[in-house]
């Protein structure tokens, strides 16, 4: 549940752009069928945790080399 309070902006932003690429897909191919258009969801979610763990790996090495600076001086 904690998760859906956190990221629910990016799963609304992603439903939304799947139906849309769901609606393109059908008008381009003229039938329905499943394909990589339903992966955008789960994709946007992905980067989403990704970009947050490269964020929190970065500031953490930062944090350190910050650290070994003061116990230089």
């Amino acid at each position: 549940m904690r998760y859906f309070k956190e990221n629910w902006q990016w799963i609304v932003i992603g439903i939304t752009l799947t139906a849309q690429a769901i609606k393109e897909s059908y008008m381009e191919r003229g039938y329905f069928a499943y394909g990589g258009e339903w992966l955008v969801l789960p994709l946007i979610l992905l980067t989403i945790e990704l970009l947050r763990l490269i964020r929190m790996m970065l500031f953490k090495i930062f944090n350190s080399m910050e650290e070994g600076r003061n116990r230089e001086w």
